[in-house]
């Protein structure tokens, strides 16, 4: 990104990329190692990704993450911090 890129539009370019290809590498800030997942967009919610998982997978318990997305074709590069939450919301399951 340029120099000059807003952060809003920084914001808009990382979407539209994710939107090219979903995936992403995140882990929890305690110590275990990331692993690749699938990341869903809900426009009624900005500013967050959902990821399914198991219930038994390690970042199902959630806390401080870290996210690393890199764009399909090696032109963009984002490196994300943020929470891990369980939703439990049955219209947002069913949305996505």
């Amino acid at each position: 990104m340029a120099d000059h890129d807003s952060p809003q539009e920084v914001a808009e370019t990382f979407l539209s990329k994710l939107e090219d290809s979903p995936f992403i590498m995140i882990g929890l800030m305690d110590g275990e190692h990331s692993e690749p997942m699938n990341v869903k967009l809900d426009e009624s919610q900005p500013n967050t990704l959902f990821i399914f998982s198991a219930h038994d997978n390690r970042i199902a318990k959630g806390g401080k993450a870290m996210a690393q997305f890199v764009g399909k074709g090696h032109d963009f590069f984002a490196c994300l911090s943020g929470q891990v939450r369980q939703e439990t919301d049955q219209a947002t399951f069913d949305r996505l």
